[in-house]
């Protein structure tokens, strides 16, 4: 089992072996979301734990979750009821919910992001078919998360300087999820991202640290470790 512990002790959002309880051909972790050791929440869940970010007040975790080439996923979950928030404003507490099908788990960054695209002259649909690379790296505030997207060109000519960082925070309010504050840039693929964000990508080529974030100068609230990948 590996675990993820808020600072104050309180809460922990734990991964453990599905494989005895799912057909053969399925591989699985369960999820498991913890209140001073009371079960709130219980998930399957696919691929890796990345990061786990607890917002300041104890009112939600964010996790960074990825499963394969370019696919991240991430999770918003109240603390309050363990359940996960979607943009819409719906929740769902399903124990066999899938974050990779789910489309209305995050507000369309691009969509909301055509009015920068345009001025940065990368607004043909054709840009970027592939979809982004985005990340949760910490909260503003909260409610307010913040977020990280990474967009590639799909036409090999453009492809070493047509990529596009999108960042924003993400309010999370009885309405579901916002986007607030949204920024862009044409980047070229070698840029470096900034530290951060690094901290999150980078987890294949070095082991995250285990420690909480709470410790540094900062206010987020976070522990980030890199798990063993489920079986697949």
């Amino acid at each position: 089992m590996q675990s993820l512990r808020s600072s104050d002790g309180r809460f922990e959002a734990a991964l453990s072996d599905a494989a005895d309880q799912l057909p053969r051909w399925q591989s699985s972790c369960w999820l498991t979301i913890t209140d001073h050791g009371r079960q709130i929440a219980r998930y399957h869940f696919e691929g890796e734990l990345i990061s786990g970010y607890w917002s300041p007040g104890g009112h939600y975790l964010a996790i960074d979750n990825h499963y394969g080439h370019r696919a991240w996923a991430i999770w918003v979950v109240s603390l309050r009821t363990g359940a996960i928030i979607r943009a819409d404003g719906t929740t769902t507490r399903a124990s066999a919910y899938d974050a990779y099908s789910d489309e209305h788990k995050l507000p369309d960054v691009y969509q909301a992001a055509k009015g920068i695209l345009r001025r940065l002259n990368l607004d043909s649909d054709d840009y970027f078919r592939g979809g982004p690379i985005s990340v949760a790296y910490g909260w503003k505030n909260a409610r307010e998360l913040r977020m990280f997207h990474e967009y590639i060109s799909d036409q090999q000519a453009e492809r070493e300087n047509a990529g596009i960082w999108l960042t924003n925070t993400l309010k999370v309010s009885g309405a579901g999820l916002q986007i607030k504050n949204l920024k862009g840039k044409k980047v070229k693929l070698q840029e470096a991202y900034p530290a951060p964000v690094r901290s999150v990508l980078d987890w294949m080529s070095a082991p995250a640290p285990a420690y909480d974030h709470a410790s540094r100068p900062s206010s987020n609230h976070a522990i980030q470790r890199t798990l063993a990948s489920s079986r697949r």
